[in-house]
């Protein structure tokens, strides 16, 4: 396991235990986009313009194929904030309709949620969801008592962003589709982190982080937005691609795709994609090491974690049971570490990077998250640093 760590660049001094922030980049990955982007500049304008369609319709494919859904369904985006973004404020919406979430999304997606309903005169509403959830009967049953007649749309986490917690978004979304309410994921944490089947659930739209535990560069994710939904989304930014109304697909951009959706949302001015091309560098690292090794060795790290700090150690975890938790683990910070700076103390005295915050419904906590270039070791580290206060 120590040999792993070579793949990647971290310093041999320090402790990356925050994965679900952002991702260590493989070594790999990182020659592959410095050599993408280097080899752009031989003629930036001839560049530019051939890489932005079938290098990158390839690359989409090849993402696709790893996310179980069809490419004409996906673009690429810098993050899922971005991505959500575009399809709140995108879709049209009932006014006087009503639009819920649950309590433990990401801020910046409810605050997005709620300036799409002001804006389109619907009400919002938070709703809470178990800290500590049995199974996933109980999620469901607590998403299903919290619609209304006037619901109209459902926001919630894949795997929330604090402790982990794992929804059912299969069976949520076959619920929701039932009963006509759109539901919106927050994927930030999936990719790289369960096996997704995006396309054979019945989630209207689903975004995802591709430089979180899928190991890809900064500013790489997606927006997936179920097929029916392609012909009603209006874009906020027009570009050559125009409007649902007036797109005219360039057949020899996308060879076999005359979904117009692709070039209303995806034609809207340059951007470097180099980072996204390199991704192909991460499913070749990924496959070289077989994807259920990751997956097992996250969660291996994980239950390590947890037996040390919340059994050894004494914290109260916040994370709910093994069945419904992934990557992300929780804890209680103990007394000598609940200052405005611990994360900033931590790294200074102990070059360990975890985060510690105040947060409304657990008071002082320090959250965790390994991945495959940590080691057990690294936790026994942060253990002792925990104690020494």
């Amino acid at each position: 396991m120590k040999d792993l760590r070579q793949c990647f660049l971290l310093p041999a001094d320090e402790i990356y235990l925050n994965a679900g922030t952002f991702s260590a980049l493989p070594r790999a990955v990182y020659e592959e986009q410095i050599a993408l982007m280097a080899s752009a500049e031989s003629n930036p304008t001839r560049q530019a313009t051939a890489r932005a369609r079938l290098p990158l319709w390839g690359m989409q494919q090849q993402i696709a194929r790893y996310l179980g859904a069809d490419a004409e369904e996906i673009i690429f985006h810098q993050n899922v904030t971005q991505a959500l973004n575009q399809a709140l404020f995108c879709l049209p919406w009932r006014a006087g309709g009503e639009f819920i979430a649950s309590d433990q999304e990401y801020g910046a997606i409810t605050n997005a949620a709620r300036e799409m309903c002001r804006r389109n005169g619907l009400s919002f509403r938070e709703f809470p969801l178990p800290l500590q959830p049995q199974n996933s009967d109980e999620l469901l049953a607590t998403v299903l008592n919290a619609l209304t007649p006037e619901t109209v749309g459902v926001l919630l986490s894949h795997i929330t962003s604090k402790t982990g917690l794992v929804l059912p978004i299969d069976r949520i979304g076959t619920e929701l589709r039932k009963r006509n309410v759109r539901f919106i994921v927050d994927g930030a944490h999936g990719p790289g982190l369960l096996p997704l089947q995006l396309s054979a659930t019945d989630v209207d739209v689903y975004a995802g982080n591709l430089h979180k535990w899928f190991m890809g560069s900064k500013g790489t994710g997606f927006l997936r937005v179920a097929r029916r939904l392609h012909d009603v989304m209006e874009p906020h930014i027009v570009g050559w691609g125009g409007t649902p109304r007036d797109a005219t697909p360039i057949h020899d951009q996308f060879p076999g795709n005359a979904y117009r959706f692709q070039y209303v949302f995806r034609m809207q001015g340059l951007k470097d994609v180099s980072s996204f091309l390199a991704l192909g560098a991460v499913l070749r690292f990924r496959e070289s090491l077989g994807e259920a090794w990751i997956l097992e060795r996250i969660s291996e790290l994980g239950r390590y974690a947890r037996r040390r700090l919340e059994i050894d150690l004494g914290l109260k975890c916040f994370s709910p049971i093994p069945e419904l938790n992934a990557g992300l683990l929780a804890f209680e910070a103990p007394p000598t570490w609940r200052e405005s700076n611990a994360t900033e103390r931590m790294y200074r005295d102990y070059k360990i990077t975890v985060p510690f915050w105040v947060d409304r419904q657990h008071g002082s906590m320090l959250r965790i998250s390994p991945h495959i270039w940590n080691v057990e070791e690294d936790v026994d580290r942060l253990l002792a640093a925990l104690q020494g206060g």
